[in-house]
């Protein structure tokens, strides 16, 4: 299949560690992983080591994380940024599948720190408020910091029913405080003037109003697995069809999260109740699944990086769900909500 014959020939080295046992690579841990992902939306994952497990999490020893504070003395390699923290726990939530638990052994020699994540008397994620204005980056630590106590609540940890509880209440908190209550989109920014003097550089790389949708997506994941219907619901079902349907073949230039994004923003939208036709989607998402198989097989692919592939894989997924595919025949596999098995992307 193209998407397997991608991995074996532009990253054979993650591989081959996850699958065989092979070495481990001198990678980013983001690039360990971008592959579970990959392996697991493929349909390969069943394949794992669990001496590939026992090296990953000997590595992260030397990584700090953020809301836990180590106990050793020995300096770091650096520490994980929010993003990179929920989707490595992500990745041991898809590696939980399979039989084999990681979370007990990442958290030895190391003690919570919530405050680092949260206000904890507000229930307020922490963020940096330079970023207001920025919709998309600032939703990594909106909607990050919740995705990380969600998946520690449904850990094995001991103290997962704190994690839990308190997931609930920053979630609550998000969705009520920190959203538009019309249109769903994230509103911390003040002064309207500042909002549209940044959208009009924003424009010059990229459209605002995907970065808009593919900032509140990171939120709408956590409310996705936790079956709450979004804020703003119908503004965002009707404004995530449109841009759908507006860029083609992809979002951008290449296949990667944002198209996720916005596909899964239309299909869960939809879900949670809507009058609109879905069946006006079918075609658009036929097309999208060609296009993906076809930029895998033809495109150039020398600088496209490995963190764009899982967001391609889930996009062909979200677009299966839309056409009510239960299995996908040439991957021979079921089809995959990544969210509802990861908690994050």
């Amino acid at each position: 299949m193209v998407f397997d014959n991608y991995l074996k020939k532009y990253h054979n080295d993650l591989v081959g560690f996850w699958l065989h046992d092979e070495q481990i690579p001198n990678r980013p841990i983001q690039d360990f992983c971008d592959m579970i992902y990959s392996l697991h939306l493929i349909g390969r994952l069943n394949e794992i080591k669990i001496e590939s497990c026992n090296a990953f999490v000997e590595e992260l020893e030397r990584y700090d994380l953020p809301g836990w504070q180590s106990l050793e003395v020995t300096d770091k390699k650096e520490k994980l940024s929010v993003h990179n923290f929920a989707y490595l726990l992500g990745t041991l939530n898809i590696i939980k599948l399979y039989n084999i638990d990681l979370y007990p052994r990442l958290f030895v020699k190391r003690k919570l720190n919530i405050g680092e994540l949260i206000d904890e008397k507000k229930f307020l994620p922490k963020y940096p408020a330079w970023l207001s204005h920025h919709n998309w980056r600032v939703s990594h630590w909106i909607g990050g910091i919740p995705s990380i106590l969600f998946s520690l609540g449904d850990s094995s940890l001991e103290q997962a029913g704190y994690f839990r509880s308190t997931a609930k209440s920053v979630l609550k908190v998000i969705n009520t405080q920190l959203l538009s209550q019309s249109t769903g989109l994230i509103k911390l920014y003040k002064i309207e003037l500042f909002q549209q003097i940044f959208k009009k550089f924003y424009k010059l790389r990229h459209d605002p109003e995907l970065g808009d949708l593919g900032g509140v997506a990171h939120i709408l994941w956590i409310n996705h697995f936790t079956d709450q219907k979004y804020v703003g619901n119908d503004w965002l079902l009707n404004e995530s069809i449109r841009l759908f349907k507006k860029h083609t073949p992809f979002m951008e230039k290449v296949p990667y999260c944002l198209d996720f994004d916005i596909v899964q923003i239309a299909r869960t939208a939809f879900a949670n109740d809507s009058k609109i036709d879905l069946n006006g989607l079918k075609d658009r998402a036929t097309q999208m699944m060609d296009d993906i198989e076809s930029f895998y097989k033809n495109a150039n692919l020398e600088g496209y990086t490995l963190h764009k592939v899982p967001g391609a894989l889930a996009t062909y997924h979200e677009c299966a769900l839309i056409l009510e595919k239960d299995k996908l025949e040439n991957l021979e596999m079921k089809t995959i909500d990544i969210i509802k098995d990861a908690y994050w992307l």
